[in-house]
């Protein structure tokens, strides 16, 4: 779904961006692309600088099928947090934040 949020963001990326992006190997990138697209979550736009090159999009489906993903990951987040007490949550997001800065 990490896929499907880029393609989704308004920013038009091409294939290698996006994998480059990712730090994924184009071949694997293509693959599950090509999946996405089969779904309809997906389409593939000639890019207007390039016309060799292509601009994966998010169709209105995959936009549905994003947001519905996030607010699943927003619950279960909320749900697990709960076990932490509402005035360490900041401090705890912090942990975390430090944790992804550090990678």
């Amino acid at each position: 779904m990490v896929i499907l949020a880029l393609v989704s963001d308004g920013s038009q990326r091409t294939q290698l961006e996006i994998a480059r992006e990712l730090d994924i190997d184009k071949t694997t990138l293509v693959a599950i692309i090509d999946r996405l697209e089969k779904d309809g979550l997906i389409v593939r736009n000639v890019s207007e600088r390039d016309r060799r090159v292509r601009i994966p999009a998010a169709t209105p489906r995959g936009v549905e099928v994003k947001n519905q993903v996030a607010i699943a990951r927003d619950a279960a987040i909320s749900e697990r947090l709960a076990a932490i007490p509402a005035s360490e949550h900041a401090k705890f997001h912090s942990m975390l934040w430090s944790i992804v800065e550090g990678a």
